[in-house]
């Protein structure tokens, strides 16, 4: 049996989990997580997308992100991929 705080817990939980799946389902499939670097830099409208259903996930637990607008989420997403790009030309000319 769970106590009543912990009972309290778990249905935030729950309802937060819905909530973050929600969001995640507006967000562009292209720029959805994938494991690796991202393959694709962010229009305006994705990243303004991205970034307000960042907000809202981040508000939850209480932190903020240094990504604080949808020009510092493209920048982000562009310096990313271009790290991922120099990797895999390292890794093929090794």
């Amino acid at each position: 049996m769970l106590t009543p705080k912990l009972a309290k817990g778990v249905e935030r939980a729950k309802r937060l989990g819905v909530e973050r799946r929600q969001l995640e389902a507006v967000m562009p499939a292209r720029h959805r997580y994938v494991d690796g670097w991202p393959l694709h830099v962010p229009t305006y409208d994705e990243a303004l997308t991205i970034f307000d259903a960042r907000e809202v996930i981040l508000a939850h637990h209480g932190v903020t992100s240094p990504y604080d607008s949808p020009a510092k989420i493209i920048d982000r997403f562009a310096s990313l991929k271009a790290e991922g790009q120099a990797y895999r030309a390292r890794k093929l000319a090794a």
